[in-house]
């Protein structure tokens, strides 16, 4: 396994994303980053949240498509209501 991982690890370090890496930690607003300790927890809560809305998109959309959601349409007219028919495109 060791033998692997030191192979990957040549092999990755040979691709154009450790430059890139590189590059990256000396823009601005990595810099920027690096001076305001508040910045990351705060990007941490945005983007669990954004997680969340997603999840919670999902979670919606799947009790619809296994009629779970406690209502009396059919996914059909659910589908109808949420998707853009070609002629109104």
């Amino acid at each position: 396994m060791q033998d692997m991982l030191y192979h990957f690890s040549q092999w990755l370090s040979s691709t154009w994303i450790s430059p890139f890496a590189l590059n990256l930690n000396d823009t601005a607003v990595s810099q920027w980053l690096d001076t305001h300790f508040w910045a990351i927890p705060i990007m941490q809560v945005l983007h669990i949240l954004a997680l969340s809305t997603g999840f919670g998109a999902v979670l919606m959309i799947d009790l619809r498509v296994f009629n779970l959601a406690g209502t009396d349409r059919t996914f059909a007219e659910t589908e109808r209501r949420y998707v853009r028919s070609p002629a109104s495109a």
